[in-house]
């Protein structure tokens, strides 16, 4: 039983040792694989000198391309500039349209203009006194919203003529006559 299995190893070896290549064929392929290698090579170094040449062809045909679409478009403006080859319909309706564009932006601006001009709503005035009183004044706004329209009014107004009337230090002051009615203050009912 030792005997056929030493046998089996040695006849496996010997099967090994067949299909191994000799160093000539080893030699051989090692030779073919580098031709291949060097083929490949040459091959994409050819491809890509192409690729060169085919991008610098395109390069050069579209500023051909564009040297004579700037020569047309400069020739074009120099005929419209002049009116040159235009139909008199087409240069009436180009002056139409300035105008018709003209009018329109001219509207916009004095419907824009009406709107801001526009007085204030009772409730925008209200809105703008308290908002005066409480930065100018020593109100708050909850002091303010307890308080009627003629109330705010009066407090705004009063306000107003004191900061109007007044005068820094070091100035000349001018005397001038009093002809103010002393505000009333509306008192409400509690």
């Amino acid at each position: 039983m030792w005997k056929n299995l030493l046998r089996n190893k040695e006849k496996a070896k010997l099967q090994w040792l067949k299909k191994m290549p000799s160093q000539r064929k080893l030699k051989q392929l090692d030779d073919e694989r580098a031709g291949l290698e060097e083929a490949i090579r040459l091959q994409a170094e050819q491809e890509a000198e192409h690729a060169k040449q085919i991008h610098l062809d395109v390069c050069m045909l579209k500023m051909q391309e564009e040297q004579e679409m700037t020569e047309q478009q400069k020739k074009r403006q120099a005929e419209i500039l002049l009116g040159e080859n235009e139909p008199p319909w087409r240069r009436d309706f180009a002056t139409r349209m300035v105008n018709l564009l003209n009018q329109r932006k001219k509207f916009f601006e004095q419907r824009a203009q009406a709107r801001r001009n526009r007085p204030m709503t009772q409730t925008q005035q209200r809105t703008y006194m308290s908002t005066y009183l409480k930065h100018q004044g020593s109100w708050t706004f909850a002091q303010l919203k307890k308080l009627s329209d003629e109330e705010i009014k009066a407090k705004y107004e009063r306000l107003v003529r004191s900061i109007a009337n007044f005068v820094p230090m070091g100035a000349e002051v001018k005397e001038v006559p009093v002809t103010e009615e002393p505000v009333k203050e509306p008192t409400t009912p509690k």
